[in-house]
Parts: C-alpha cells; structure tokens; sequence
C-alpha cells in the first residue's frame, strides 16, 4: 500500500544530518506518533528526527493501524492517550495483536502511570506531560535497543 511506506529518501536525509553517509550507516530507527493534536504530533516527530529517527505522523491512530496491517511496522509508536477515535491504551492493545514487537511510549498530561494498572497490555514506556524532549528521545533510543528478536 503506497501511502503507508517510508520514504526511503528520508532515511538518507536523517543520515546526512547525522554527518555519516547513507551507504555506511544503518538504516534509520522508524517512529510513528499518533496525536488527535496535529500540532503536538508534528512537533514530536520533528525532535525525533533530530536525534536521527524516520519519523511518520499520525492525527487518527487508523490511519496508522492501516499502515501496520500494510507492513508498514515501525520500530517505535509514540501515542497521546486521549484521543477521539480511540484512547491510546487501546491502540497499544490492538498493536500488541498486529505486530507484537514494535515497542510502545504512552504519553498523557491526565493520566498517572498508576491509572493504567487496570489495563492488561502495558506500553514500554510512559511520559508524563510535560516530557523533556531528551527524555522522549532517550526512551525511544532504549527501547530500539531493546527491541524483541525473534
């Protein structure tokens, strides 16, 4: 499905960035960040990208849903909680079910990391708001890094 795939160019250019050469380095880790806040998913993935991610944005967490289903899997999801079309824990729930191993970062300004107790698929990570944009990119780096192999 076409709109769903990374731009492979995009990988190059983050390399660039990073001052390495899009033949020597590895592939850029992918992020995609679901916000009903077009604003807020924007600017997340902008830092992301800063810090040398493929980043992709979301303001309906279906249309990522459908990305996945395609084979469009990130590395990362990074995903507000509230949201209209569905709260952000039952986005991980359903991403637990499409494609297990991508990691997950909840962030919410309402919700304590104690309100998702009763939620039985967790996210890897949570971040209250307001998050530091070096601790979002820490997280994600980590969780790159701890990513599940088969």
């Amino acid at each position: 499905h076409g709109l769903c795939l990374l731009d492979p160019s995009m990988t190059a250019h983050v390399s660039i960035m990073n001052n390495q050469t899009a033949e020597s380095s590895k592939p850029a880790s992918s992020v995609f960040v679901v916000d009903d806040d077009s604003l807020v998913a924007e600017m997340t993935g902008e830092v992301l990208e800063l810090a040398g991610f493929v980043s992709r944005h979301f303001t309906n967490p279906n249309d990522m849903i459908d990305c996945v289903r395609y084979g469009d899997i990130p590395d990362v999801i990074v995903t507000d909680f509230h949201m209209p079309e569905m709260n952000g824990m039952e986005l991980i729930e359903l991403l637990q079910q499409l494609s297990p191993d991508v990691r997950t970062i909840l962030f919410s300004g309402k919700v304590e990391e104690r309100d998702l107790r009763a939620h039985a698929v967790k996210p890897d990570g949570f971040l209250k708001k307001p998050y530091s944009p070096e601790r979002l990119i820490e997280m994600a780096e980590e969780l790159v890094s701890l990513k599940k192999v088969h």
